[in-house]
């Protein structure tokens, strides 16, 4: 499931390829291939949610003393019938090739990562956070904190919910060839319950915005040729083919458009706390489909859920 971007191209992909007749690189001013931002845009919308930090915890905290610890298995389901998965990801098999032709047959209908999140209670209703994780049939690795304000905290004469402000940012690293970030800002609304005197029952929701951001570094369209060797006269696919020595092929190192996007959602979750253990989950889901929270999202491109389950230890 690694994004493979020299396969998202535009235009006539058979002359590209080894055993084009005749072989073209490019036509009066145009490239024969160039970038298909559309697709770029829907994978790294449907990519956003496996990345994007998770909620896992109610208002309240330990107090200032308190320290949490807990492990977060996340899964996301995608549209793995579209073809900008198919084609965007590099898959196993004969068909897995790096050139435009290339397809993944066997996409994952879900992609699932594994956190470990740290949490640090401060005075004045404070918590700050940090994540390390990976998203697993990728290469990613994910980093990032968090910072939670607890606005109304442990009112038991009222009968009103705790409430909470938080910001939260995780970014990828472990791709050479782009980078995501998300950034999501959340109000959370939640309730303790103390049942048998022994085991605190948390439920918790609330919504909130996310935003993303992705770049790409310079990829090539045409992996199959050597750019270099192309132009020198000695490349092996373009200069066999009846192309003479030419520079044509350095304009397919291209750079895929940055994204900026914005999405809207919601999420609901159970947090179970008995003596220094704790087990939280919880559902997140798209509030809109993406393409109405921001029509750079790609037409089309549905709503996703997020499912979360954390066990931890509070001290």
């Amino acid at each position: 499931m690694e994004l493979s971007l020299s396969r998202l191209s535009r235009g006539a992909c058979g002359e590209t390829l080894s055993n084009a007749h005749p072989f073209v690189l490019r036509t009066g001013d145009n490239q024969t291939l160039t970038e298909d931002n559309r697709a770029w845009s829907q994978l790294i919308t449907q990519l956003t949610p496996a990345v994007t930090p998770a909620v896992m915890a109610p208002v309240t905290t330990s107090g200032p003393r308190g320290f949490d610890v807990s492990f977060e298995t996340n899964v996301t389901g995608i549209t793995s019938q579209a073809q900008y998965w198919e084609r965007g990801t590099r898959g196993h098999g004969p068909d897995a090739y790096q050139t435009c032709d290339g397809r993944n047959t066997s996409v994952s209908p879900v992609l699932t990562s594994n956190r470990l999140h740290f949490a640090k209670a401060l005075p004045l209703g404070f918590t700050i956070g940090a994540t390390v994780g990976r998203v697993y049939n990728t290469g990613l690795w994910l980093v990032g904190g968090d910072i939670k304000l607890a606005l109304i905290e442990g009112l038991r004469r009222w009968p009103m919910p705790d409430v909470a402000v938080r910001a939260a940012v995780n970014t990828t690293v472990g791709s050479a060839q782009y980078t995501l970030t998300s950034v999501a800002a959340d109000l959370i609304l939640s309730k303790n319950i103390v049942t048998a005197r022994v085991m605190q029952l948390s439920p918790y929701a609330g919504a909130g915005m996310v935003f993303s951001f992705a770049s790409s570094q310079l990829v090539d369209l045409t992996p199959n040729v050597d750019a270099v060797n192309c132009a020198a006269g000695k490349d092996p696919v373009c200069n066999s083919q009846g192309l003479g020595a030419s520079p044509d092929d350095i304009g397919h190192d291209r750079p895929f458009k940055d994204l900026s996007l914005k999405r809207y959602r919601g999420f609901a979750g159970l947090q179970m706390r008995y003596e220094l253990f704790t087990l939280a989950a919880e559902f997140i889901f798209d509030l809109v489909p993406p393409p109405d929270a921001d029509k750079s999202a790609g037409k089309g491109t549905p709503r996703q859920w997020t499912f979360n389950v954390a066990p931890g230890l509070t001290f």
